[in-house]
């Protein structure tokens, strides 16, 4: 993210930078053009699970189903995830 702040710090006009889009969204001073072609896209693949000794199990396992849940897809595609 630093970079990106040294690109929203308005230092000189122009700038051009490549940064994961969920960064850009929410970085101030920053504008999201466009992504990379499939071909030369960097994709971060999360992953979520519960802990064979969390102490929640249930509330773990329901918080990772809210998250990856139909009705949050809107969501995480507004903040940049597809």
């Amino acid at each position: 993210m630093k970079q990106l702040h040294i690109l929203s710090g308005g230092a000189a006009k122009g700038l051009v930078g490549c940064a994961q889009v969920t960064e850009i969204l929410y970085t101030n001073g920053v504008q999201l053009v466009d992504v990379l072609p499939k071909a030369f896209e960097l994709a971060t693949v999360y992953t979520a699970a519960v802990c064979t000794k969390v102490a929640q199990p249930q509330a773990a396992a329901a918080l990772i189903k809210l998250l990856t849940s139909p009705e949050a897809a809107a969501l995480r595609r507004s903040g940049g995830f597809e």
